[in-house]
């Protein structure tokens, strides 16, 4: 909706009016039902994206927050595994102790997760 800008989800009125039609206000709405005080001091991270000029930018940034907290930590990514749209490759050699072959064919590498 073009009449609504990134900082409208500090109006309790407006997000209230419009959160059973727009999922990101109906979690902000949530948020204000379950948290007490201001809202910059419960959700920073939010009230600060509040300032970004343009719903696209909005979104592009919370897609590489996501990417970046969520998809690229092994840890939970792990979780993840179905099927072929988030299918795991594990490494050839990965975590085995290098042997002359191994350590003379590549240098060492950290480890990483690569995500498709």
């Amino acid at each position: 909706n073009k009449s609504f800008v990134p900082e409208s989800y500090l109006k309790g009125a407006t997000v209230e009016a419009n959160a059973h039609n727009y999922l990101f206000f109906d979690c902000v709405n949530f948020i204000n039902q379950t948290k007490s005080g201001p809202f910059y001091q419960h959700s920073n991270q939010l009230w600060n994206i509040s300032a970004v000029p343009t719903w696209t930018k909005v979104n592009s940034g919370l897609f590489k927050m996501y990417e970046g907290e969520v998809l690229k930590k092994f840890p939970v990514v792990q979780h993840f595994r179905f099927g072929s749209l988030f299918s795991f490759e594990e490494r050839p050699n990965a975590g085995l102790p290098p042997t002359e072959t191994t350590a003379e064919a590549a240098p060492a590498q950290p480890e990483t997760l690569t995500v498709q």
